[in-house]
């Protein structure tokens, strides 16, 4: 069928950018250093490293924004199961790649670590059964997925009595720290995102209207009273635990938040001033937004590389390196990107040259 909706979605793409740049500060801090003893540059000034960390806090549900975005144009452009094998093959060598990134860092015994991969494997995968093309059953998947969001289940006794890696995988396990994207709640973001983006199919008139205001203006309202415990939120190695288990209340206007700037970005207005702006052209057309899957997995082992050097040379502290390597971490994303992109072969075909 005909879309309603423009190919490009100029204001999507523009929060795309906002929040991967986040993201990358944040995986930049996890990986070099959140650990004790290493002095953590976010506490010491840096003419490059304080903005970001600064800019990161704001924008600390970058993770979900990326995720209902991605889920939410997922199911807006919904192609047959067998289509997406690429995307699940992807997912899986990413999910892999992660965990072993994982393990070289941290050392010990092998641990396949539940990650963003995965749920999005699971929940993308599985909303095949729960929308099969019908509008009926996309807002019965909507609704039961604003249930699910409105559940605290790592509260339920059910789910301490489970192995730990049972607790991982469902509900995440705290204070230890293995709670990134855990099944229960956030499928349910992964799968509201999906059905509303196959709702959105059946919209003809994306307009403001003017019975809306006064939803988004307490949207608004709401989350400003909740900002403080939005924004204080430590980047090390608490962040995961603090993030996926806030309160109904502080979590509720976060998603609501961000439905708002998704409505936005589909007002007609919004998007012909956008489309307008020659640098908002130009940012639509960064390999970060045209292959987002592969930045995203790239810019991990661009840090990785970061990490290695830091080891090799013992450069833990050292100011000047990081804030070169957070200072250079989105060009080189940009750019590898661009080529790994356009010659998905080249990199491990240099490789076997060399060997």
């Amino acid at each position: 069928m005909k879309l309603n909706t423009p190919s490009i979605v100029h204001g999507f793409d523009l929060l795309r950018s906002a929040v991967f740049l986040a993201i990358m500060i944040f995986h930049f801090s996890w990986a070099l250093f959140a650990y004790d003893p290493y002095p953590r540059p976010d506490l010491t000034p840096n003419w490059l490293t304080q903005p970001a960390y600064y800019y990161a806090q704001m924008l600390t549900l970058g993770g979900h924004v990326i995720l209902c975005l991605s889920s939410l144009l997922f199911g807006l452009r919904l192609r047959p199961f067998a289509e997406r094998m690429r995307t699940w093959l992807g997912l899986l060598a990413a999910w892999l790649a992660f965990a072993g990134f994982l393990h070289l860092r941290e050392g010990g015994s092998f641990h396949l670590a539940w990650d963003v991969y995965p749920l999005v494997a699971l929940g993308w995968s599985s909303s095949y059964l729960l929308i099969f093309r019908s509008r009926r059953a996309a807002f019965i998947t909507l609704c039961f997925s604003l249930l699910l969001l409105s559940q605290s289940f790592w509260e339920w006794p059910l789910f301490t009595k489970l192995p730990l890696y049972g607790q991982e995988v469902l509900v995440g396990r705290c204070p230890e720290d293995y709670a990134d994207w855990p099944v229960l709640p956030w499928i349910g973001l992964v799968w509201a995102s999906v059905a509303v983006g196959y709702l959105l199919r059946f919209v003809k008139d994306f307009s403001l209207r003017a019975r809306e205001l006064p939803l988004w203006l307490g949207v608004v309202l709401v989350f400003c009273h909740y900002y403080e415990p939005h924004y204080y939120i430590d980047l090390g190695d608490a962040f995961a635990c603090a993030l996926f288990r806030r309160s109904l209340a502080v979590r509720g206007a976060q998603l609501a938040l961000l439905a708002l700037i998704l409505r936005i970005a589909l007002i007609p207005e919004v998007q012909g001033a956008l489309q307008r702006r020659a640098f908002i052209r130009w940012l639509s057309t960064l390999a970060c937004n045209r292959r987002f899957y592969l930045a995203y997995f790239i810019h991990y082992m661009l840090i990785f590389c970061f990490f290695a050097l830091q080891e090799f040379f013992v450069l833990y502290g050292a100011q000047w390196f990081y804030a070169l390597a957070l200072g250079s971490l989105p060009f080189l994303t940009e750019i590898t990107t661009r080529v790994v992109g356009k010659h998905p072969l080249s990199l491990f075909a240099l490789f076997l040259r060399r060997k």
